[in-house]
């Protein structure tokens, strides 16, 4: 059943990926992975001025099988 929605939000998730693409996040990128676009990878520039100024702070997304875009 995973597999179903993963290819029902799959058309969905790729135009949201398009969109981050053409208009990017500051300090903020994002990436599905190549096998499940359910399972992002992310990293997070810290603010300057800040504590977390010079950092880079990486996590993982993983989206439930149904999702609401």
């Amino acid at each position: 059943m995973a597999e179903k929605a993963c290819v029902k939000h799959s058309s969905a998730f790729k135009t949201e990926y398009r969109a981050l693409c053409k208009e990017p996040v500051s300090h903020v990128v994002a990436l599905p992975t190549p096998s499940n676009i359910l399972e992002w990878y992310c990293a997070l520039e810290g603010s300057q001025g800040t504590h977390l100024a010079g950092g880079y702070y990486y996590g993982k997304i993983k989206f439930p099988p149904r999702v609401s875009l």
